[in-house]
Protein backbone atom coordinates (compact mmCIF):
# COMPACT_ATOMS: atom_id res chain seq x y z
CA UNK A 1 0.00 0.00 0.00
CA UNK A 2 0.96 3.22 -0.55
CA UNK A 3 -0.17 6.59 0.85
CA UNK A 4 0.32 10.25 0.63
CA UNK A 5 -1.40 11.26 3.54
CA UNK A 6 1.18 13.36 5.80
CA UNK A 7 0.71 11.33 8.86
CA UNK A 8 2.64 8.02 8.63
CA UNK A 9 2.03 7.00 12.07
CA UNK A 10 -1.86 6.31 11.58
CA UNK A 11 -1.54 5.17 8.16
CA UNK A 12 0.91 2.57 9.90
CA UNK A 13 -0.63 1.76 12.75
CA UNK A 14 -4.43 0.63 11.35
CA UNK A 15 -2.65 -2.63 10.19
CA UNK A 16 -3.40 -5.83 12.47
CA UNK A 17 -1.64 -9.30 12.72
CA UNK A 18 -2.67 -12.16 13.37
CA UNK A 19 0.71 -13.66 14.62
CA UNK A 20 2.27 -12.75 18.24
CA UNK A 21 5.68 -12.15 17.15
CA UNK A 22 6.43 -8.70 16.12
CA UNK A 23 6.76 -8.10 12.12
CA UNK A 24 8.51 -4.75 11.27
CA UNK A 25 7.51 -2.55 8.49
CA UNK A 26 8.62 0.92 6.64
CA UNK A 27 7.18 4.00 5.97
CA UNK A 28 8.75 7.26 4.70
CA UNK A 29 7.40 11.08 4.17
CA UNK A 30 9.37 13.20 2.03
CA UNK A 31 11.99 11.34 0.54
CA UNK A 32 14.40 13.13 -1.49
CA UNK A 33 17.48 12.14 -3.74
CA UNK A 34 20.26 14.67 -4.72
CA UNK A 35 23.57 14.14 -6.73
CA UNK A 36 26.09 15.82 -7.87
CA UNK A 37 27.01 16.61 -11.35
CA UNK A 38 30.01 16.92 -12.53
CA UNK A 39 29.82 20.66 -12.73
CA UNK A 40 28.72 21.09 -9.43
CA UNK A 41 25.30 21.31 -9.79
CA UNK A 42 22.49 19.45 -7.96
CA UNK A 43 19.99 17.37 -9.34
CA UNK A 44 16.99 16.23 -7.86
CA UNK A 45 15.92 12.34 -8.56
CA UNK A 46 13.20 12.35 -6.35
CA UNK A 47 11.08 14.65 -4.33
CA UNK A 48 8.98 14.79 -1.73
CA UNK A 49 7.98 10.82 -1.91
CA UNK A 50 5.83 9.40 1.14
CA UNK A 51 4.22 6.00 1.39
CA UNK A 52 4.62 2.73 3.71
CA UNK A 53 5.39 -1.10 3.14
CA UNK A 54 3.22 -2.97 6.24
CA UNK A 55 4.76 -6.68 7.00
CA UNK A 56 2.96 -9.44 5.41
CA UNK A 57 1.86 -7.84 2.16
CA UNK A 58 3.04 -7.70 -0.98
CA UNK A 59 4.01 -4.34 -2.52
CA UNK A 60 4.65 -3.72 -6.47
CA UNK A 61 6.19 -0.27 -7.14
CA UNK A 62 5.62 -0.15 -11.43
CA UNK A 63 6.59 3.15 -13.39
CA UNK A 64 7.88 3.24 -17.08
CA UNK A 65 11.80 3.16 -17.49
CA UNK A 66 13.94 5.94 -15.70
CA UNK A 67 10.75 6.66 -13.11
CA UNK A 68 13.25 6.11 -10.12
CA UNK A 69 11.81 2.84 -9.26
CA UNK A 70 15.57 1.57 -8.21
CA UNK A 71 16.57 4.79 -6.64
CA UNK A 72 13.74 4.85 -4.62
CA UNK A 73 14.81 1.02 -2.86
CA UNK A 74 18.53 2.02 -3.04
CA UNK A 75 17.47 5.11 -0.86
CA UNK A 76 15.36 3.09 1.05
CA UNK A 77 17.64 0.45 1.74
CA UNK A 78 20.09 3.26 2.77
CA UNK A 79 22.44 3.03 0.44
CA UNK A 80 22.09 6.37 -1.23
CA UNK A 81 24.00 9.06 1.02
CA UNK A 82 22.37 11.95 -0.72
CA UNK A 83 18.90 10.96 0.57
CA UNK A 84 16.84 13.14 2.88
CA UNK A 85 13.54 11.94 4.57
CA UNK A 86 12.35 11.19 7.37
CA UNK A 87 12.07 6.59 7.31
CA UNK A 88 10.61 4.92 10.13
CA UNK A 89 11.10 1.34 11.00
CA UNK A 90 7.80 0.52 12.35
CA UNK A 91 7.29 -2.66 14.83
CA UNK A 92 3.58 -4.18 14.08
CA UNK A 93 2.19 -6.15 17.11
Amino acid sequence: SRSSSGDLSSSASSSSSSSSSSRAGVAWRDLRVTVQSSRKQSRVLLHGLSGYAEPGNILAIMGPSGSGKSTLLDALAGHLLDAFSSIVFISWM
